[in-house]
């Protein structure tokens, strides 16, 4: 786009130059101001401020100016190669801890640069092929050996760790909390004449036209609840005159 610019007025006159860009085919207009003593250059598009790229209106005042090198404080480094190296904090001030995935994948992608061009090279003679091969194959046990030692490491600090804390733990004086898991519920009356066996009651029908008569040879007596002295025993049967109950007591049996 800055081939495309060029320029309609300039003012050279004073501590900054200003300078009015214009392209070809736009009737837009563009003031660009440049300090001669800071090297520092702004533009109305401002294009820098909101994006962090410079603008072509920019570059074509460098070109004029005989500018070659952009000045390294318009070249930021979140566009460089170098854009996760470094400590980078958050909006509230805390560090932001690296992801060791991406060094991994960026020491990958380095090595196979590497390794593809030696490839490339070392395939041509039969001489060069076996010396890479070689000394790959020998490359390959030495890695192996300092992933080992370095496994080994890792396992060693992680054992101290856990005997320092818990040397730590019996000096203190820790103790295990006990909760009540497995500790067992007191049942109700209901729930344990639930799993009593229930005592046999002879039924019978007398009568006629639907007249439902029931006639019960052995009432179970009223106990109280042996786990739980606090629930008292159910109120007694009451007595009767005849041998035939009532359709309530009959629910009741």
């Amino acid at each position: 786009m800055f081939a495309a610019a060029y320029i309609k007025h300039k003012d050279e006159s004073g501590s900054s130059f200003e300078y009015v860009i214009g392209l070809n085919d736009h009737d837009r207009e563009w003031r660009v101001t440049y300090y001669p003593n800071t090297k520092m250059i702004h533009c109305s598009c401002r294009r820098f401020e909101m994006v962090g790229l410079i603008c072509c209106h920019s570059v074509k005042v460098f070109d004029v100016l005989d500018v070659k090198l952009l000045p390294e404080n318009y070249i930021l480094k979140r566009w460089t190669r170098e854009a996760r190296t470094g400590v980078v904090h958050d909006l509230i001030g805390n560090e932001v801890e690296e992801d060791s995935k991406l060094q991994s994948t960026e020491r990958y992608r380095r090595l196979c640069q590497v390794l593809i061009r030696l490839a490339n090279e070392a395939s041509i003679h039969q001489s060069t092929f076996t010396l890479v091969n070689e000394t790959m194959s020998d490359l390959y046990k030495k890695v192996m050996e300092m992933r080992l030692a370095e496994k080994d490491q890792e396992y060693s600090d992680n054992v101290n760790t856990s005997s320092t804390v818990s040397s730590l733990m019996a000096s203190r004086g820790f103790k295990k909390k006990i909760g009540a898991k497995g500790s067992k519920r007191l049942k109700s009356w209901v729930e344990l004449q639930s799993k009593q066996r229930k005592t046999n009651h002879k039924v019978k029908v007398v009568g006629a036209r639907g007249t439902l008569h029931v006639s019960c040879s052995v009432v179970p007596a009223p106990r109280a609840c042996p786990e739980n002295p606090a629930i008292p025993a159910p109120r007694p049967w009451p007595e009767r005159t005849s041998d035939h109950l009532s359709f309530t007591e009959l629910l009741l049996v």
